[in-house]
């Protein structure tokens, strides 16, 4: 394994990850005072696209040049990450519907009381989406590149669970404290030893 590529590697997705944390809606209308302009008002739309386009310049910018695989599906198993891949992207679809057209194109207005959603796929998981994102990191073949950036993209996807988390809780109280109890964070319980109320 190269060494200077695994380094690069990281760093790219790190840096993206650390610009990604600083530019959130709230950090930055907090600390500008555009919440209640236009500015405001867009702010999570301009977010969005900016993360997904330099998601993709990123993407392209990590050196793939002679890499080995580390890990590769073969023969039968390829439906496996094929079977992930498909409930992945059905989970995301499913929970972004659920949200809301305007939440998920970051015009939801701050000015109205957040709903707090807990039916659907966000009755099984809490967090459907970093969930999704999970099993599309690691259910894929592993090359050198792919493991740096997994090891970099998947603390942070706990982690932004866990800010989502704690704003959630300061918003809603009690009862997504009741919800943080019945309903797991990332993967579904199968099988309860005690019914949650």
């Amino acid at each position: 394994m190269s060494v200077e590529r695994f380094v690069v590697t990281g760093l790219l997705w790190g840096v993206w990850c650390l610009l990604h944390s600083l530019l959130t809606r709230d950090r930055t209308l907090s600390r500008t005072g555009v919440a209640d302009t236009w500015v405001g008002r867009y702010y999570g739309l301009a977010y969005s696209a900016v993360a997904t386009a330099t998601l993709g310049a990123v993407y392209r910018l990590t050196p793939r040049e002679g890499e080995a695989v580390l890990f590769e599906w073969d023969g039968w198993t390829v439906v496996v990450p094929a079977a992930a891949w498909l409930l992945a992207v059905t989970v995301m679809c499913v929970a972004f519907r659920t949200m809301g057209a305007s939440r998920l194109l970051g015009l939801h207005s701050r000015a109205r009381p957040e709903k707090l959603i807990t039916h659907g796929v966000y009755g099984i998981v809490r967090h459907p989406q970093y969930a999704s994102g999970l099993l599309m990191l690691w259910c894929r073949d592993i090359r050198e590149t792919d493991l740096a950036m997994n090891l970099v993209l998947t603390p942070y996807l706990f982690l932004g669970a866990g800010i989502e988390e704690r704003r959630l809780t300061a918003e809603f109280g009690q009862d997504y404290k009741r919800y943080m109890a019945r309903v797991p964070g990332f993967f579904p319980v199968i099988f309860r030893t005690s019914p949650n109320t």
